[in-house]
């Protein structure tokens, strides 16, 4: 008996240490989702900077001015403006149609809110001349470094919130099946 009683004590820890671990690494992994929130709104607008050279010096295509934006960019940014820049090669729509049907496509943070700035600016891209076109990246990337400020002081809030909520909130669970 008593080794059956030891086996169960076992088991019992066993599970609560995989409860503390599991919720803990829960928060750990939501406080990081904020951290890449604020790194990918700064690689939208390393695309916008690359973009904005592109269409105000550069003499190609729109197609191909995303195509290397998105290869400085990197990330899920250049992923989205690749397949937005694909689209546009093939002929699939307008630039503003392009880039959201990428955003629909290859969903991923900063979404909505944080990315209205590129939406606006996607329906302004190839309709007016190139002047026309960087103030209007410029302005989209004035909105994006707002977005991204938010979006670290967030992350910077956020970074020893989550991961303690979640040890604590395992920890409460083992208690409880203890």
């Amino acid at each position: 008996m008593p080794q059956v009683e030891a086996a169960a004590i076992l088991l019992k820890l066993g599970g609560a240490a995989l409860a503390v671990a599991g919720a803990g690494l829960a928060g750990l992994e939501h406080a990081r989702a904020h951290r890449r929130c604020a790194e990918e709104l700064g690689r939208w607008i390393t695309a916008l900077s690359a973009l904005e050279t592109e269409i105000s010096y550069g003499h190609c295509r729109l197609a191909d001015a995303l195509a290397r934006a998105a290869d400085v960019a990197g990330g899920l940014a250049g992923r989205r403006l690749r397949h937005a820049a694909r689209a546009l090669w093939e002929a699939r729509g307008s630039p503003g149609e392009c880039v959201r049907q990428a955003m629909r496509q290859l969903p991923g943070s900063p979404e909505g809110q944080e990315l209205a700035a590129v939406f606006t600016l996607s329906d302004c891209l190839g309709a007016s001349h190139s002047s026309d076109q960087v103030r209007h990246i410029r302005l989209a990337m004035a909105r994006l470094e707002r977005a991204r400020q938010a979006a670290e002081e967030r992350a910077h809030r956020y970074a020893r919130l989550w991961p303690s909520v979640g040890f604590l909130t395992g920890a409460m669970v083992a208690l409880a099946l203890l």
